[in-house]
């Protein structure tokens, strides 16, 4: 079948020479003799299957004839870059008809509010074509006129359903004319989008074209991989499988951004598309992958619906889509109209249980691959340094610690007695150079600017303080021994951390400390006395103190109370 015998304007059938469109699609010669008819249509087909061309060619036929009275039709998107595709279609399929249309979407400045606020309430645009959210919040602000609306067309019906969009939707269509054409598009009808459906529609004809199928031409590749060598395993097939125009997708927006910056620094022309970004940043990316500026671009499923991206080489499913939907919604953006493409699925054990209602449905046609031998082994750019790092130890580690380095603290040498450091200064700058040279250091340690001195020279001040410490122990306990007092306590090694502390005290010193218990004690009795003369003499009682009566008589005294 041809365009020529579906009974579009000829207006229309002229833009659609002009981007060489001869055969519709099956969803396309399906629902524009039955829109043209003026019924309400409940369809379903998979993405890349020409749903927007279905509803916008019959439309631009009917809204030329009554162009110039308002808002003739309203279309609603789940997401900014499906509403700006859908209008960048009605104005090049529409350019002989004479239709004007205009987006309202979220993630612009003031300057966009304007602009949209102009366009809502001027008579001469046709068509609105908007997301949920953003129209909301103009019909908040000021009644918009609803009135001249002959279709009311939601795309992505099931999509606007996951991101809650059902709500505002109810609300919008409850300020239009009841007597109007309803057209719902959709890549699957859950429960809540039928019985949606059966509340806005009058007796629509259903038609399903081929859902839950993927496109033909998309070779799917499975790898069973740990989650910490996923990133490194994406650098290697990058680098390997020269991957030209290539989407990767992940579930998370934090995800996205954070695999995105880890994909830069390995030397990959990257961007990213998620819901943070404001929508001139996301248009500059989105523009920025087609044009070839950058090959790889990382999205969550804001990219895997509606958005039409030719030569999509590749598509890497970084984390494992929940549903099977989303899992054939994201390989359907390579290898459409009749082309070929690689579809890699990077699965790792949490992801597990997910990817097994993908594996039941999809069977034979999953090529399941073992991971490649590469030089990184597994682990990536951060395995290498590991294993560098590894070797490098092998050779003295013990107890699986690599050895401590010369110049550490326990295998310092003392540096003298307290004799040697008394002499003279040729005598310390001796011994430091003998700790230098022992410890595999420089010998020349000059102080910095400001008279502060190096920080290798401090570490040899600190060492010397240390050893004279032990010396000044030593020599009091050999006095000591001397005056018959001796130490049965074995002796410590040196290089020991308690013998750098200071000298214990002794019994005599511990005898005159002051008792801070019996200090506590004497605190709280006074000042249970004090809030016992305190209630005594409120009640204009005799008092007296309860050390000499006893708590029992204090008592019946205070309340009065015989027994």
């Amino acid at each position: 079948m041809q365009f020529e015998e579906l009974n579009l304007s000829p207006d229309v059938l002229n833009g659609l020479r002009d981007f060489n469109y001869k055969e519709p699609t099956p969803i396309q010669e399906q629902c524009i003799p039955k829109i043209l008819e003026g019924k309400d249509i409940l369809a379903s087909a998979q993405t890349g299957t020409g749903k927007t061309g279905a509803f916008v060619l019959p439309i631009l036929t009917k809204v030329q004839q009554h162009k110039g009275q308002g808002i003739r039709a309203l279309i609603l998107a789940p997401t900014r870059e499906l509403a700006k595709q859908i209008d960048e279609q009605i104005v090049g399929l529409g350019y002989y008809t004479g239709v004007t249309s205009a987006t309202v979407y979220g993630g612009g400045g003031s300057d966009d509010w304007t602009r949209q606020e102009k366009t809502l309430y001027a008579e001469q645009v046709n068509i609105i074509v908007a997301t949920p959210g953003r129209l909301i919040d103009h019909m908040t602000i000021r009644e918009i006129n609803f009135s001249n609306i002959d279709f009311f067309v939601l795309d992505e019906a099931d999509r606007m359903l996951d991101m809650g969009f059902l709500g505002d939707v109810r609300t919008i269509e409850s300020r239009m004319p009841r007597k109007r054409q309803n057209l719902l598009f959709s890549a699957t009808i859950p429960d809540d989008i039928e019985k949606f459906a059966r509340e806005i529609t009058h007796h629509p004809d259903r038609i399903n074209v081929a859902t839950r199928t993927e496109a033909k031409g998309v070779r799917q590749i499975v790898y069973k991989a740990p989650e910490k060598v996923k990133t490194d395993l994406l650098v290697h097939l990058a680098t390997d499988l020269k991957m030209d125009s290539t989407i990767v997708f992940v579930r998370t927006k934090k995800g996205t951004e954070s695999l995105a910056r880890s994909l830069s620094r390995a030397g990959l022309k990257v961007t990213s598309i998620h819901g943070d970004r404001t929508q001139k940043e996301r248009e500059e990316a989105l523009n920025d992958f087609r044009s070839g500026k950058y090959n790889i671009v990382v999205a969550t499923d804001v990219l895997s619906r509606g958005i039409d991206i030719a030569d999509v080489s590749h598509i890497v499913n970084y984390d494992v889509p929940s549903e099977l939907d989303d899992y054939i919604h994201r390989i359907g953006r390579t290898a459409r109209a009749d082309a070929k493409g690689d579809a890699i699925t990077l699965v790792c054990k949490k992801d597990e249980r997910k990817f097994q209602i993908i594996e039941k449905t999809m069977k034979d046609k999953l090529d399941f691959r073992e991971l490649p031998d590469a030089s990184w082994n597994g682990e990536g750019s951060r395995g290498k340094e590991n294993n560098q790092g590894d070797k490098s130890s092998d050779s003295g580690k013990s107890g699986g610690r690599s050895p401590r380095k010369s110049g550490s603290r326990n295998n310092r040498k003392p540096s003298g007695s307290k004799g040697n450091r008394g002499n003279s200064k040729n005598q310390k700058t001796k011994t430091t150079e003998q700790d230098s040279s022992d410890n595999g250091k420089k010998t020349d340690q000059k102080p910095t600017s400001k008279g502060r001195s190096s920080g290798s020279q401090r570490r040899t001040n600190s060492s010397r303080k240390r050893q004279d410490n032990r010396d000044r122990s030593s020599a009091k306990s050999t006095k000591e021994e001397s005056a018959g007092k001796t130490n049965n306590r074995p002796d410590r090694p040196q290089n020991s951390r308690k013998n750098t502390r200071g000298p214990r005290r002794n019994k005599s010193d511990r005898d005159t400390a002051v008792n801070y218990e019996d200090v506590r004690k004497q605190q709280r009795q006074s000042l249970r006395d004090a809030q016992s003369t305190k209630r005594a003499l409120m009640q204009n009682k005799e008092y007296s103190s309860p050390q000499k009566k006893g708590i029992v008589g204090f008592i019946k005294k205070i309340f009065g109370k015989d027994d």
